[in-house]
């Protein structure tokens, strides 16, 4: 195989020819025929003001949903649950001291029935785990 070296051979022209100081004016003819006006700007906010006043009525109406859909409590509710609270939370009160401020009536709704039917009771006994402890205790 021949050698073959870069430098010692001659070149091939390309054909392709510059004027002369043609690169010394082209930025100049380049700036020349840009724009003199700056751009409009708009801002994103501006453009679309609808749609992001219609987003934010969106969600104002979502996020206000849950407190109009809660039903109002009554008074006769919120005054048995204070006065349910009220007792709970003062020890204070013995059962005579309360039983002084219920009526007859009151006092018949609060009874409670507790007869027990033998067959339930034997039935329970048998199915219960713990019968050792009923028996001891």
């Amino acid at each position: 195989m021949n050698e073959f070296k870069l430098d010692n051979h001659p070149k091939i022209d390309s054909g392709f020819v510059a004027p002369e100081h043609y690169f010394d004016t082209l930025s100049s003819k380049i700036n020349a025929q840009l724009a003199k006006e700056e751009p409009k700007v708009i801002s994103f906010y501006q453009r679309n003001k609808k749609t992001f006043f219609a987003v934010a009525a969106v969600m104002v109406i979502a996020l206000c949903i849950p407190f109009f859909m809660q039903k109002p409590k009554t008074v006769s509710e919120l005054d048995q649950n204070a006065i349910e609270d009220y007792i709970s939370y003062n020890t204070k009160m013995t059962p005579y001291e309360l039983a002084e401020y219920l009526d007859a009536e009151d006092i018949e709704k609060l009874k409670v029935d507790f007869e027990i039917q033998d067959d339930v009771l034997e039935e329970s006994l048998l199915n219960s785990i713990n019968v050792e402890h009923y028996i001891v205790n």
